[in-house]
């Protein structure tokens, strides 16, 4: 009889023993596996450019062939700051919300330039205010005061329309305004279209 316990005893012992390498080895090329998809450098091998000029990024993790940088570092290099805010502290809904209607006066890139191919002379460049993201938000069909439709911005007060000519200028899927026109014609309203209801 002892003897049999003495056995069983051996066979439990050494059944744990194999389920416990058995575990060890499951884990151990799982973990293996993920690292060799996922490394981490201290600096991208290749150049990073924001508006034609390089920047150094020396935070980086390569990831099932894409590549991930910090949002933080990213910001700091491009002139942006970068504030976290208590989850329960902000106004947005959870998980991060949209961005909140109005202007940011305290990052001074709010309005981007850019020299673009003139659309109406191919032949040169001009100077110009990116309008993308205010010509797509307000857009002729809603009944706002301030609205981009195809003669230029529409301003309509009392019952009246008055249409401020504007020569757009289309390039790579973006909208532009020359420097000029946009100071001289948009930057007038620009508060009052960007502070509109939606």
């Amino acid at each position: 009889m002892l003897k049999k316990e003495e056995s069983n005893k051996i066979i439990h012992f050494i059944a744990g023993t194999l389920f416990g390498l058995m575990m060890c080895v499951i884990i151990l090329s799982t973990t293996t596996h993920s690292t060799a998809t996922e490394s981490r450098t201290n600096a991208l091998e290749y150049p990073v450019y924001v508006n034609g000029k390089m920047i150094k990024l020396n935070e980086a993790l390569i990831k099932d062939g894409r590549t991930y940088v910090q949002l933080r570092e990213l910001c700091n290099q491009m002139n942006m700051t970068v504030y976290w805010i208590d989850a329960e502290q902000h106004m947005l809904p959870i998980p991060g919300g949209n961005l909140p209607d109005g202007i940011n006066l305290t990052n001074p890139t709010f309005v981007y330039t850019d020299e673009v191919a003139n659309y109406y002379d191919t032949t040169h460049k001009i100077d110009c205010v990116d309008i993308t993201g205010i010509y797509q938000r307000y857009k002729t069909g809603s009944n706002l005061k301030y609205v981009f439709g195809d003669e230029g911005l529409l301003v309509r007060t009392g019952g009246s329309e008055k249409a401020i000519p504007l020569k757009y200028n289309p390039c790579n899927g973006r909208m532009y305004l020359s420097i000029d026109e946009f100071r001289e014609k948009v930057q007038p309203y620009l508060v009052d279209i960007c502070i509109q209801a939606k």
